[in-house]
């Protein structure tokens, strides 16, 4: 008998295929092997390994930051401590986060969108019936929502932080129910992965957002998870998709099975669910 089960669920409380617009459809079968394949390129020992080391350096940065540097001399029992330890690095990442956001009347970047008006070019199917609000206007309207809706200027100063430590950003889009359509999130940095082209470290693949939880049993007993997110790219001829599925799995095994936990959904439109990009270059595995 063909086992129907994938990831621990049967295939039959699945959906037969996702719909993505404008790319097309993809069956079940296709878009769980491509789930597959990420997992298998994110648990390889050498990617593992990348990333504990990329974790570490970002830990590193973090406690500069705090303060807690090395101490150039060394003390031995009974003398006195002779270092003098000053923070630039603290003082080096705020001038850098407020010389580029700054505050959000007198800052470099600020997130200033206008009341333009009503163009004179616009044609008269853009104007509303009172005369007094065009496309352009609801979109800025709309933004300006959104913009209130990620936390308003404290998520710039956020991005900048987290992007000037880690030496890269990540910024989720995350989807609402009701008029505005999403909210965009500060990832932190540690707990996500990319699995880029080879032949393009731009380009990525796939995103992993990874994070431990810890889960009382039924039994009573206590077991600590990893949950996993994977944000597959659908290629395609004229325009791309994305998957989105959670997973977990118990994370003192050596051999993880993974468990489908929700999911998979076709992202409803052709951009990635996560905006990133470098800040300085560091050889990891996140793409260049």
């Amino acid at each position: 008998m063909a086992d129907n089960t994938r990831f621990g669920v049967q295939l039959s409380d699945l959906p037969v295929e996702l719909e993505f617009g404008e790319w097309g459809v993809l069956e079940i079968i296709q878009a769980l092997d491509l789930f597959d394949n990420a997992h298998t390129y994110f648990d390889q020992e050498d990617v593992q390994k990348a990333e504990q080391g990329r974790r570490a350096y970002i830990q590193a940065a973090w406690r500069y930051y705090d303060g807690h540097h090395r101490k150039p001399l060394v003390v031995k029992p009974g003398e006195n401590d002779d270092n003098i330890l000053l923070n630039y690095c603290r003082t080096i990442v705020d001038d850098s986060v407020a010389w580029l956001w700054g505050h959000p009347e007198t800052g470099i970047l600020q997130m200033q969108i206008d009341e333009l008006g009503v163009p004179a070019d616009v044609e008269a199917s853009e104007i509303a019936e009172d005369a007094t609000t065009t496309r352009l206007e609801a979109a800025i309207d709309l933004l300006n929502q959104v913009y209130r809706l990620s936390g308003g200027f404290p998520f710039f100063q956020r991005w900048g932080k987290n992007g000037t430590l880690a030496g890269h950003f990540f910024i989720k889009i995350v989807p609402q129910t009701g008029e505005i359509p999403a909210r965009l999130v500060v990832l932190d940095p540690e707990m996500v992965s990319i699995m880029a082209d080879p032949l393009d470290k731009t380009r990525a693949l796939a995103y992993k957002i990874e994070w431990e939880r810890v889960i009382k049993e039924p039994n009573g007993r206590k077991n600590t998870y990893l949950h996993r997110q994977l944000i597959v790219r659908l290629a395609g001829e004229q325009t791309e998709a994305w998957l989105v599925a959670d997973f977990r799995a118990k994370k003192q095994v050596q051999r993880r099975k993974w468990e489908l936990i929700n999911g998979p959904f076709a992202w409803p439109w052709n951009w990635a669910p996560i905006v990133d990009g470098r800040t300085w270059f560091m050889a990891d595995n996140t793409g260049a």
